[in-house]
């Protein structure tokens, strides 16, 4: 007799689990994968037709830095430019080091391989980076060109 109590009330409440009217949330996790090939610099924009699960887009931040020589003589580059390219070769995002050779590249990029090179006619140097959270630390070494 108990057993079926137990049967019958356990029977109710997963019906009335499955009943129930409250939509399912997905949890916002800054690890989360991001989907779709969409670069756009606002903080919290919706893509149309492009699935990102279900949560609104955060701009991808990678912070980095030009220096030119290694260790404790290392200086910093400043006023270089720098881009930020795809696997193809497409230029994704671009950014200007500032007195200290920072600089930030933002956009919404999708997860995968780039690379962060220099573009100007006195430096020369570009490094790899896989991107896989919204923000993000590189060093690039910069040597003269000849």
């Amino acid at each position: 007799m108990k057993l079926k109590i137990y049967f019958l009330l356990g029977l109710f409440l997963m019906l009335g689990a499955c009943a129930s009217n409250q939509e399912k949330q997905e949890l916002k996790n800054p690890l989360e994968v991001l989907n779709g090939k969409t670069y756009n610099a606002r903080e919290d924009s919706e893509l149309g037709g492009v699935p990102v699960t279900g949560t609104k887009n955060k701009v991808t931040r990678i912070h980095g830095v030009i220096l030119q020589g290694e260790g404790v003589t290392a200086t910093p580059v400043k006023f270089i430019s720098v881009r930020l390219l795809d696997d193809d070769g497409v230029t994704i995002a671009n950014a200007t080091s500032d007195i200290k050779g920072a600089f930030v590249l933002s956009g919404i990029f999708f997860n995968g391989h780039y690379v962060v090179e220099i573009t100007s006619k006195k430096f020369k140097g570009a490094t790899r980076v896989y991107v896989n959270r919204y923000e993000q630390e590189i060093t690039i070494q910069a040597t003269p060109v000849k």
